[in-house]
């Protein structure tokens, strides 16, 4: 008598894919908290030569335009109006002013970069007239190489709102030194001092 014994295909069992796809889903988990982080930090480092770049042009711009000694008002320092003036009149190239971090506001369409001189608490000043130079100046003669330049608040770690004082801030800042530095802390990170 002849009994029927099945052989066992050459293919896996539902088991041995369900182990496979768990290991595989296990090895994701674990690795993309990784890779998110590594994709926030290369964003920070072009930024980081962004800023370095409008430090340059800043610099020629200011040789140009008879720019008075390092620590000053806005305006005997011979600094531009406002960014954009650098690739307008050929100091960079305008992909230089492009930030490519997460803009630090939900109604903001693009992420930008900031001059400090520019902000007295939240209001943007727009003529050289309303540049209040005794604050600016005050500001950088008290903080001097220290003193923040141009602000990048564009890099907050996932679920930051912007505006709350409880929570940690990441900044990237160019300061009149020429350096440019990733601030963590709480605070106003719109306020001049939160830099320092």
């Amino acid at each position: 008598m002849k009994t029927n014994v099945k052989t066992r295909g050459r293919g896996f069992s539902v088991v041995e894919v369900l182990v496979v796809v768990t290991i595989l889903a296990l090895i994701a988990a674990l690795l993309y908290p990784v890779y998110a982080t590594s994709k926030r930090r290369a964003k920070e480092r072009v930024c980081i030569s962004n800023l370095k770049s409008i430090f340059s042009a800043i610099s020629m711009y200011r040789s140009n335009h008879d720019g008075e000694g390092r620590y000053g008002d806005w305006i005997s320092m011979g600094l531009p109006t406002g960014l954009s003036v650098l690739p307008d009149e050929g100091y960079m190239d305008p992909g230089g002013l492009e930030c490519v971090g997460i803009p630090f506001a939900p109604n903001i369409e693009k992420p930008f970069y900031l001059p400090a001189g520019w902000l007295t608490g939240w209001e943007p000043l727009r003529e050289p007239s309303n540049l209040s130079p005794g604050s600016w100046r005050d500001y950088v003669e008290k903080w001097r190489d220290e003193a923040i330049f141009v602000q990048d608040m564009n890099h907050q770690e996932p679920g930051t709102s912007v505006g709350s004082l409880l929570q940690t801030h990441r900044g990237l800042g160019l300061y009149v030194g020429g350096h440019v530095r990733v601030v963590l802390k709480k605070g106003d990170i719109f306020q001049r001092e939160w830099w320092n």
